[in-house]
């Protein structure tokens, strides 16, 4: 596993009372983040960054530069 640590720590720390199907799905939710996160790099990679600026809310909020 990534930086979070691997799963067997986790195992050794769970109950022998059957945590073992909770950690499985933390287990496959921590693959399909650190997969996304690998296609957002990618992307990035190919693409660049765009630089959205930033928003102006005085108008909105009724206040003046």
């Amino acid at each position: 596993m990534g930086a979070g640590g691997s799963g067997a720590s986790l195992r050794i720390r769970t109950p022998a009372g059957g945590w073992l199907g909770e950690i499985a799905g933390l287990e496959v939710s921590v693959i399909a983040a650190n997969e996304k996160l690998a296609a957002m790099n990618r992307l990035t990679e190919r693409h660049g960054l765009v630089d959205l600026g930033m928003p102006d809310f005085r108008p909105a909020t009724g206040r003046q530069g």
